[in-house]
């Protein structure tokens, strides 16, 4: 019943899902609920490892933003950048379609 209340909110919200490196435990709750993804879901999430995400990254954006989502993939794997660190290069669009911090800078 949760899946299909996900399913309903989000499914015409999700263009593409894309998981990096599902750790072992996760995967075996993937494949117990996966059976009641709908296939119209199903289509929309794929699971790659970093440089698949990298390479598909590349084919399918523009250079900018393939460039931007690569370097922010690196910052988060690197364990000397804080969270603090990370959050401060995290944007989002505006309501005008322009990037912006995600949060407010102090």
């Amino acid at each position: 019943q949760m899946v299909q209340s996900l399913e309903g909110y989000f499914a015409e919200r999700l263009q593409e899902l894309i998981i990096i490196e599902m750790p072992r435990m996760a995967l075996a709750m993937k494949d117990a609920i996966w059976p009641l993804v709908p296939e119209k879901t199903k289509r929309k999430v794929r699971f790659m490892t970093p440089v698949q995400a990298k390479e598909y990254m590349q084919a399918k954006c523009d250079s900018d933003v393939a460039n931007r989502i690569r370097a922010i993939m690196e910052q988060n794997r690197d364990p000397r950048i804080s969270l603090e660190e990370r959050k401060r290069n995290w944007l989002r669009v505006s309501e005008c379609g322009e990037l912006v911090p995600a949060f407010e800078q102090a």
